[in-house]
């Protein structure tokens, strides 16, 4: 009887330690989002804000692409492809400022976008959607 508990508690005990490693590999996997503001400079430049998390010190972070638009201006548009942004610091979060080529983007208005970013050979898909501003926040 001795044996069985003792035998019970090491594999509950495995079981537990086994989870607790996979809820912390997953909380600590590489990602990506953008803010869902997104501010535009002047009449052909529009920036978003990116957050990367995780991405392991050394490795090469590069944006490499993005489109997004306003929906109700069909004739609008912006782009970006092949940033570099140099190695990651290791930072569980860095922050990324991309500014991207643009036509008909205007302030008050929503987007929807998507694009890639790499750390390293870690390629990770985002989208995201939100409002535009003006630099003076408008």
């Amino acid at each position: 009887m001795k044996r069985l508990l003792v035998g019970a508690i090491v594999a509950v005990t495995v079981i537990g330690a086994s989870t607790a490693a996979q809820v912390s590999a997953s909380s600590r996997a590489v990602s990506a989002q953008v803010d869902s503001i997104a501010t535009v400079l002047s009449s052909v430049n529009v920036d978003f804000d990116f957050d990367l998390y995780n991405c392991p010190a050394g490795l090469e972070i590069v944006i490499v692409d993005w489109e997004a638009s306003e929906p109700s201006r069909p004739d609008s548009g912006a782009a970006a492809a092949g940033a570099p942004y140099g190695l990651s610091n290791g930072g569980s979060v860095q922050h990324l400022t991309l500014m991207t080529g643009s036509s008909g983007f205007l302030a008050g208005e929503s987007w929807v976008g998507s694009g890639l970013v790499a750390c390293g050979t870690f390629m990770i898909p985002v989208q995201g959607s939100g409002m535009t501003k003006s630099l003076n926040g408008v």
